[in-house]
């Protein structure tokens, strides 16, 4: 059963953050190997367009696959900050073909808000370097230099942009997602976490 796990950082005080993921994605690293691939055309990426959790594929325990992910997506590294993870994190079923974690990561009140900075630079190079693709500067094969020429950007092109969303102010809306085939297993995730601060 294929299982995925999502990253929720947060700073202890219900604020955490929300990431849009882009339609298409126009690189991916290799998770067997070094270097990665290029997709001239665009690959279109499930969930595009809405909210999401930064997360995939789950490799090892919940919570150094949460920290992989976030950090291929967004190119910050939750190993770098200190941080308290919540005594358990969330595991459901979205079918019987998919099981998935959410994992809670707690930091301080500045190093969210470094962090929040951070993403947000790396996720405005990811944009020029998907950019750099979509107009032919970078094509098949050339992943190493794309990465070398924009050093901020993520492995992974699945994220337009970062929010810094709270918990308790945007539960109406985070409620709309309840039963949604795309939004569903955030919604589940965050319900765990406002039922178990």
């Amino acid at each position: 059963m294929p299982t995925q796990v999502y990253a929720v950082v947060h700073d202890g005080h219900q604020n955490f953050l929300l990431a849009i993921k882009n339609d298409r994605g126009y690189f991916f690293h290799n998770p067997n190997g070094p270097g990665g691939a290029i997709v001239p055309a665009g690959q279109q990426l499930n969930g595009g367009g809405s909210y999401a959790l930064p997360g995939g594929g789950l490799a090892g325990a919940p919570a150094d696959g949460a920290r992989q992910e976030f950090l291929e997506e967004t190119n910050v590294d939750l190993a770098g900050f200190q941080f308290q993870l919540h005594p358990a994190a969330y595991n459901g079923v979205q079918s019987p073909q998919w099981d998935y974690w959410g994992v809670f990561f707690q930091v301080s009140q500045d190093d969210f808000q470094t962090i929040s900075s951070q993403v947000e630079a790396n996720l405005d190079a990811c944009t020029q370097a998907s950019n750099a693709v979509r107009d032919g500067t970078y094509g098949a094969g050339q992943y190493v230099q794309l990465r070398a020429a924009f050093p901020g950007c993520p492995a992974d092109d699945e994220l337009d942009s970062i929010h810094e969303w709270n918990l308790a102010a945007q539960w109406p809306d985070i409620q709309q997602w309840q039963g949604s085939q795309t939004l569903g297993w955030y919604y589940n995730i965050l319900d765990y976490w406002r039922q178990n601060p």
